[in-house]
């Protein structure tokens, strides 16, 4: 992975902790031409709708 998506999946990381932690799931909009959806889903969100322009992604513990 390089620069942005290290940081980005290195984020992710550090809230999927801490949502573990506290036992609450997180909630993420992606735009459906963002190649972010793939580090989303490394991460465990699933997508829950798909609109005209965006993913709305869930991720729980």
């Amino acid at each position: 992975m390089k620069g942005r998506s290290k940081i980005f999946a290195d984020l992710l990381s550090h809230l999927t902790n801490l949502s573990n932690e506290l036992k609450l799931p997180i909630y993420a909009k992606s735009f459906l031409d963002s190649k972010d959806i793939r580090i989303y889903q490394n991460a465990g969100f699933k997508i829950m709708e798909i609109t005209k322009s965006h993913y709305l992604l869930k991720r729980e513990n």
